[in-house]
Order: structure tokens, then C-alpha cells, then sequence
């Protein structure tokens, strides 16, 4: 019995091992080099350049804009699921009467969420959209915010 616990003793004392993390490879030295490492010259012209375009505003709608304005403006009046087409009439969208004519300028001039303002612009002269009728496109719609809208 004692040999027992004797080896118990002896099993008892082995050293551990001190576990180390290491980030570099045994047998190569460590870069100690505190030094900030150089950032080229000829990217920060570029990079300003590239900031101060984004910066800017820009001076009108792009079509995709205005087609967008123009969809969502018109389905919030009728509500139609009618897939978009700059060539579609918006009678084929459920704009029947003037005053759904009318709701719908009234949206794209003065709706903040899906008028002309979500892109930060605004329709000052409204004569060129007042003419609304249902026999015009949705291309002829998207034309006209785009040629009356100004930056806000």
C-alpha cells in the first residue's frame, strides 16, 4: 500500500507545463517596430475627390427616381398591383376621374415619404403637372416630375 501512495505522491508533484499563447513562430523574432506604417500620397487626393462628389447634391431626378415617384404615387391612390410600364396609361392603373388626377400631383408634390421631398426636391411650378389626365403614361408622368422638380 505505501507503493501506492507513493506513486500517487509522484504523480501528484510532476510540473505542469505554463501554457503560453504565441503569435509568431518558435525561433523568430518578434517585430518590435512601434512605427506607424505609411499611407500613400497619391490615394488622399483621390479619396477627397471621391467624398466631395458624394457631398454634392444633385441638381435632378434620375429617371429611376421619377419612376419610382410616379409608381408609388399613383398605386397609394388606387391601390393597383399592376406591374410597372413607362408605356402603360395610367387609366390601366385605376386613375379614372380628375380628382384621383389630382390626389396623385398632390402626393408627389407634397408626401414627404413618396413625393419628390424623399429625395430632397420640390415642384415649385406646378402648371406642367397639373394637366394629370388619365390618358397620360406613366412615362409621361415620370417626364414631367423630372422636368418640374428642383432641388429643395
Amino acid at each position: 500500500m505505501a507503493k501506492k501512495k507513493a506513486k500517487k505522491k509522484v504523480q501528484g508533484k510532476t510540473a505542469k507545463r505554463k501554457s503560453t499563447s504565441r503569435s509568431i513562430a518558435p525561433r523568430q523574432k518578434a517585430n518590435l517596430n512601434t512605427k506607424p506604417a505609411k499611407t500613400s500620397t497619391a490615394v488622399l487626393p483621390a479619396l477627397a475627390t471621391a467624398v466631395s462628389a458624394v457631398v454634392e447634391t444633385q441638381s435632378t431626378l434620375t429617371d429611376g427616381q421619377c419612376d419610382n415617384i410616379a409608381s408609388d404615387c399613383v398605386r397609394r391612390i388606387t391601390g393597383s398591383k399592376r406591374e410597372y410600364g413607362r408605356a402603360d396609361q395610367l387609366q390601366q392603373y385605376g386613375v379614372n376621374t380628375d380628382q384621383q388626377g389630382r390626389a396623385i400631383v398632390d402626393l408627389i408634390i407634397g408626401d414627404k415619404t413618396i413625393g419628390v421631398h424623399r429625395y430632397d426636391f420640390k415642384i415649385v411650378d406646378t402648371s406642367k403637372i397639373s394637366g394629370l389626365a388619365p390618358s397620360w403614361t406613366m412615362g409621361q408622368l415620370a417626364n414631367t416630375i423630372q422636368s418640374s422638380a428642383i432641388p429643395a
